[in-house]
């Protein structure tokens, strides 16, 4: 990534530029064949973490951390890098904000376009730093917006104790079978 973040999912209308952009390519190719022999859109690994380890920040933030929860999170700023005020609040509703924009920005607008094209949006997001909160907030809340939750594994390790293992191998499997049990898949 050359130190920059990919693009800012959080920021309007960009997911659905992307799909404009991109969908429409395979749509052309595919033809009378998109949404049957190419039947669906994996997804990997789409995060808002900023490159720097920075904390995330899109331009319209600050406005709707106010409108969602009635305080301005400029004025708390502090109790994002410091035990200070309300803290444990402000830290939720933070990341509370982040992951609605996540869902609202990225997953709805992808799962509406493949609604609306026979497809299934399926794939899945950051899980290897769990339970770092910064790439995306809640990995099951997004998979409730994919027609088919998934998730793919680099190693085939049973045992997460080894060094070899991918953290979260258990947990993730887990996670993505919750959520299909929960959404009737």
């Amino acid at each position: 990534m050359a130190a920059f973040s990919y693009v800012d999912l959080l920021y309007p209308w960009v997911t659905e530029k992307f799909i404009e952009v991109t969908m429409s390519g395979y749509k052309r190719v595919a033809g009378d064949e998109f949404g049957k022999s190419m039947p669906g859109w994996f997804t990997d690994e789409p995060h808002i973490q900023p490159p720097d380890g920075s904390i995330r920040w899109t331009p319209d933030l600050f406005d709707v951390f106010q409108q969602t929860w009635g305080y301005d999170l400029k004025a708390t700023l502090p109790s994002l890098f410091e035990e200070v005020g309300d803290w444990q609040k402000v830290r939720h509703n933070y990341t509370s904000t982040l992951l609605q924009m996540f869902i609202d920005r990225w997953a709805i607008p992808c799962y509406e376009y493949c609604e609306a094209n026979n497809l299934h949006f399926t794939g899945h997001y950051w899980e290897h730093g769990w339970p770092d909160m910064s790439h995306g907030g809640d990995n099951m809340a997004m998979y409730a917006w994919h027609q088919m939750p998934g998730i793919d594994l680099l190693f085939n390790q049973f045992n997460e104790q080894s060094a070899t293992a991918q953290f979260g191998n258990i947990r993730i499997v887990k996670e993505v079978r919750s959520v299909a049990n929960q959404m009737g898949y």
